[in-house]
Order: structure tokens, then C-alpha cells, then sequence
């Protein structure tokens, strides 16, 4: 009896819940109203199958209490029960579906009347673009991606020279307009989520998808990440502002084309630039935008103010500081924060658009317009012994310690020589399937030449990129030692990953190759050239025990995938396996 009574409780609840709950559906924005119903549908049929089932369980459990003396009766079976089953369950999964069916059918049906608009999301930020007077998109291909063309637009396509980008987190539509939305990815699964227009689809690596939506309320709207794609996926944040015609067509013709980048002009603000660059660099792995707690500093509110360093001195975060703690980090050290990260090689306006990001996130940071889209080629003077000139070129060398000694006149002119060359000449056609008609040559040292293709996305060719990376170190391509303890320092590595043996908050790479691993799942692998590289691109794959699974995927070059093997294989004491060449054999 009681147990019934609590059945009843539950179902009465969860019903009061259902309507009750401040947890409500927000204002309807766009013109599917269809899915709103396919929701209500959806909770109709599965509360009357709630209440049904649940109320039917009470009164069992009532009907048939245990009563001295009373023998239960067995029946072999019930088809007249069975059929009713049968029909009642066939008939609410009909009603439960077809609807769905149909509201996705006119989904991905676009109005022949539709503007058009694309978003590409990358780790973790949006940004836009609009096709010119043409009506037409230009190609795009991952060989043309550079910090100046970070939509990898075909600078040889004609289509491509006035189309309209937009780097900002916020994209501008025209009310009672449809527009198509063509989706993405630059690295991992995304998803393009406006909660007020019900609207939503994956960004998958590779493929161009799309979606259709009609705006019908003016204001702005949250545009959020709703698939996980790593640490920061909870900042993954954008807006959509809904205009009046005349609004957004004055909006429109401030925006830069792609033609006005190629002559010099940038399509990002000196802020955007600066977020870009944190998330491409990990530097949000370790720094918070939120005020959360982490390895390092977090960054909120942290311009301006007063921090309390190793040694017991105090420091004021400005320019100066900020530059020597990215360039110099070992220089001064915060209080209650380890010693762990390493010295980045930036340009002068990566340092610019960083410090400018940093301050951006404080309530002390200096008022500007710096995140306008205006050109971003000045360099704001610091009060350091950097000395500016057209850019900022900087010399690094590390001792064996990891010690950066940085010259007076900072100069960068790194080159990587290396057997591996890429040759790019396919493009992406956004409206069309894929074109692909690139490949990359590796010579592995053995006569062998393996080629994949190259359009596809920087993650979405990581899992052929390792498989051949993986293939060409085992076949004898050495990777080359300098570039790996390189790429470990540009990448950041070695924020996470110790060298000495010292505990991190990733593995040591001191006598890690050819180590034995035990991960979450309890499982064992053996650490060989083949499980660094799918570590390196596909970290979320395999973690190891005890560790946290924060580390971002990184889309590396060949000749960096084997120099990073080449370096943790060189840190290994044990010379007869520090080959990444030579495969581990189990005694």
C-alpha cells in the first residue's frame, strides 16, 4: 500500500512539475512554430504513456497485495491483450515520429526566396560569412587558411573577392527574411544552437550542412555550442541581431570584404584577434575567462589589478607585464600558481591582440574601440625592451634548462626544413560536394611516397594525417628532434607535460616512449609512436588514469608529428628503444 501511495505521489509531482516549472521554452522568435508543436506532441503522448504505465504498476501493486490465503492464477498468455499492446504502442510511436519526419523534411527545405549567410566554428569561437553581389560564395580550402584568411577563401576565385566576413561573435540578419545557414567546422564537432528559433544542426569536419530559419521578432539572441568540443566549450558563445531592413543594410556595408583583407585590412578586431589566438595557442587550458579556479591566473578581471608574485612582491598587470609574463614567464612568478609555463614566441600584434583580450575581460581595462573591425595593423607601444618596428620579430633559443633568453631586437624568422611538402590546390565549393584534387606528399625515407587528401578540414583529416604520420615514422622517417622540442614549446606543451620526471598536470615525458599505460577504463597500452601521434590529434580517444581529460586537439603538420615522437622518444634513458623507427615487441 505504501509503495503504491508513492507511485501516485511521483506521477502527480512530476505532472505539477511539468507546469509549474519555471523552466519554460523561451518566446518564440522564428517561423517554427511547427517544432514547438512536435514538442508538445512529444510530451502529450510520453506523459499519457507516464501516467498510464505508472498508475497501472500502483494499482498492481494495490490489486495484488500479499493477503494470507491467496493463490495467485497463472495464464499462459493473452492475445487479446497482446494485440491491444501492439496497436496502442505501434500507434504512439507513429504519432511520436511522424511528425518529426515532416518538420525535418521542410528543415532542410530551403525557400527559393532565402538570403544566405555561413557560420564556421572552430575551438571555441563563431565567425561569418556572407556571400558579396554575386550572391555567391567563394571556394575555400585548408591550404589558404593563414591568420590573415582564417575562412581559407580561394584568393584566385573571383567569387571569392567580394564576399562579406564577419569574425565578431555577433552576425546581423534582416527580420522576416528566411535565410539559409551553411555550417562549418574547422576542427572538431559543433553545433549551431539558437534556443529562441528552435533552430539547431551539427558542424561536422568536412562537410558543409545547413539549416533554414525565417526571424520574426527584432532583438538579440543567443547563439550557443550545444555539441561538447573540448574545455572551453562552455564560452563557445555568439549573438544574432535581428534588424530592420535599413539597420542591417547600414550594419552590412561597414563590414570588410575579402578583397579588402588581401590588400591589408584585417576582418577581425585587435580583441577577436586576441580570443583567436588564445584558444588556437591553449592558452585557455590553463587560464579561465570565467573567474573559475585552474592551473594559472585566470584572466577575469585581471588587468589593473594587483597580484602577489613568488618572491613577495607585489606587481600591477599592465601592457609591460602582461608581454614579459607571455615572452619571459619564469621572469615573475604569481603566488600559489606553479612554474609551469613555457615561453611563447609571438609576433608584435599577437602580443597586442593579446594583452587587448586580457584587458577586454577587466573592469580596469582600457576603454577603446579597438574591437571595431578596423584594421588592426598598429602596434601599441609597451612599456618593455621590445622594440616594435613593421612587426615584431623575435629570436628565441632555449637553454637545456627551457630557459628563454630573448635578444634586445626580438627578431622571428623560424623556418621548418623538412622532407614533408604540402601541395594545395583543391578548394572547397561550400554549395557543392567536396572537390579534391590535393594530396600530401611524405617522403618516409624508403622510396615510399603515401599521399591523402587535403580539403577536408584540420581535424577532419587527423585520423588519416596520424594513420600516415604514424606509418612514415615506423617506415624510418626520423622525425627531427628540433623541431619536436619546438613544436612543444609553440604548442604549449610543456605547460602540461613535464620533461624532468616531475609531476604535471598531463604524463612526464621523461622515459615515457615505449612505457606501459594504464587509462580509465582500466585498460593497458603500450606508449609507441602510433599512440603519441593519436594522443596528440585524438586525445579524448584514450586517457590515461589520473589525469584530467582537458587536453585540446591539436592539428599538426607531419613533419611536427614526427618531431614531437622524435623528441619524447629522445627523453626515453633506455638508447635501444628511444627510436620511434623501431617498433616495441612484448617479451
Amino acid at each position: 500500500m505504501t509503495f503504491a501511495v508513492i507511485l501516485l505521489v511521483i506521477v502527480i509531482a512530476s505532472v505539477l512539475f511539468h507546469f509549474l516549472s519555471p523552466w519554460q521554452a523561451t518566446p518564440l522568435a522564428s517561423n517554427w512554430q511547427s517544432i514547438d508543436t512536435t514538442i508538445a506532441m512529444t510530451f502529450l503522448i510520453t506523459g499519457i504513456f507516464f501516467v498510464a504505465i505508472v498508475g497501472f504498476m500502483a494499482y498492481c501493486v494495490y490489486r495484488y497485495r500479499a493477503v494470507p490465503g491467496r493463490r495467485s492464477e497463472y495464464q499462459r498468455d493473452n492475445k487479446k491483450l497482446e494485440w491491444w499492446l501492439i496497436a496502442i504502442t505501434t500507434l504512439g510511436i507513429v504519432i511520436l515520429l511522424a511528425p518529426g519526419l515532416v518538420v525535418y523534411s521542410d528543415f532542410v527545405h530551403v525557400p527559393k526566396d532565402a538570403s544566405e549567410f555561413e557560420a564556421v566554428g572552430e575551438q571555441w569561437r563563431w565567425s561569418y560569412r556572407l556571400p558579396g553581389e554575386d550572391d555567391e560564395f567563394g571556394r575555400t580550402s585548408i591550404g589558404h587558411m593563414n591568420d590573415k584568411n582564417t575562412f581559407g577563401i580561394d584568393p584566385d576565385d573571383p567569387a571569392g573577392q567580394d564576399d562579406i566576413l564577419v569574425a565578431g561573435s555577433q552576425m546581423h540578419l534582416p527580420i522576416d527574411q528566411p535565410v539559409k545557414v551553411n555550417l562549418r567546422s574547422k576542427d572538431v564537432l559543433h553545433d549551431f544552437y539558437v534556443p529562441d528559433f528552435r533552430a539547431k544542426m551539427d558542424l561536422i569536419p568536412g562537410q558543409v550542412t545547413y539549416f533554414w530559419f525565417t526571424p520574426t521578432v527584432l532583438g538579440t539572441f543567443d547563439i550557443a555550442c550545444a555539441e561538447y568540443c573540448g574545455i572551453g566549450h562552455y564560452n563557445m558563445r555568439g549573438q544574432i541581431v535581428v534588424d530592420e531592413l535599413a539597420t542591417y543594410q547600414a550594419w552590412l556595408s561597414s563590414q570588410k570584404t575579402f578583397a579588402e583583407v588581401l590588400t591589408g585590412g584585417t576582418v577581425e578586431g585587435i580583441v577577436a584577434q586576441g580570443q583567436r589566438l588564445a584558444s588556437s595557442r591553449g592558452c585557455l587550458a590553463c587560464h579561465s575567462v570565467d573567474g573559475s579556479a585552474a592551473l594559472g591566473p585566470g584572466w577575469l578581471d585581471l588587468y589593473g589589478s594587483s597580484e602577489n608574485l613568488a618572491d613577495g612582491s607585489q606587481v600591477v598587470v599592465d601592457d609591460a607585464y602582461l608581454v614579459e609574463s607571455i615572452v619571459n614567464p619564469a621572469a615573475k612568478i604569481v603566488a600559489g600558481y606553479p612554474a609551469v609555463m613555457v615561453a611563447y614566441a609571438l609576433s608584435g600584434e599577437q602580443l597586442d591582440s593579446l594583452v587587448a583580450y586580457i584587458a577586454s575581460l577587466s573592469s580596469l581595462g582600457p576603454s577603446s574601440d579597438a574591437d571595431s573591425s578596423s584594421d588592426a595593423d598598429s602596434s601599441s607601444d609597451t612599456e618593455t625592451s621590445l622594440e616594435t618596428e613593421a612587426s615584431l620579430d623575435i629570436k628565441t633559443s632555449l637553454d637545456t634548462e627551457a630557459s628563454l633568453e630573448t635578444e634586445a631586437s626580438l627578431d622571428i624568422k623560424n623556418s621548418l626544413d623538412t622532407e614533408a611538402s604540402l601541395e594545395t590546390e583543391a578548394s572547397l565549393d561550400t554549395e557543392t560536394s567536396l572537390d579534391i584534387e590535393t594530396s600530401l606528399d611524405i617522403d618516409t625515407g624508403s622510396g615510399k611516397n603515401t599521399s591523402l587528401p587535403t580539403d577536408l578540414g584540420p581535424v577532419a583529416n587527423l585520423k588519416i594525417t596520424a594513420e600516415i604520420a604514424s606509418d612514415a615514422v615506423l617506415d624510418g622517417m626520423q622525425g627531427d628532434v628540433a623541431i619536436g622540442e619546438r613544436s612543444a614549446t609553440t604548442y604549449g606543451c610543456l605547460g602540461c607535460h613535464s620533461v624532468d620526471g616531475s609531476a604535471g598536470l598531463g604524463p612526464t615525458w621523461l622515459d615515457l616512449f615505449h612505457r606501459q599505460e594504464t587509462l580509465i577504463d582500466g585498460s593497458q597500452v603500450w606508449v609507441d609512436a602510433d599512440y603519441l601521434i593519436q594522443s596528440i590529434v585524438h586525445p579524448a580517444a584514450q586517457i590515461v588514469a589520473d589525469y584530467p581529460p582537458i587536453m585540446a586537439a591539436y592539428a599538426l603538420s607531419p613533419e611536427e608529428l614526427g618531431g614531437l615522437v622524435a623528441y619524447i622518444a629522445s627523453l626515453t634513458s633506455n638508447r635501444a628503444i628511444a627510436d620511434p623507427a623501431i617498433p616495441k615487441t612484448e617479451e
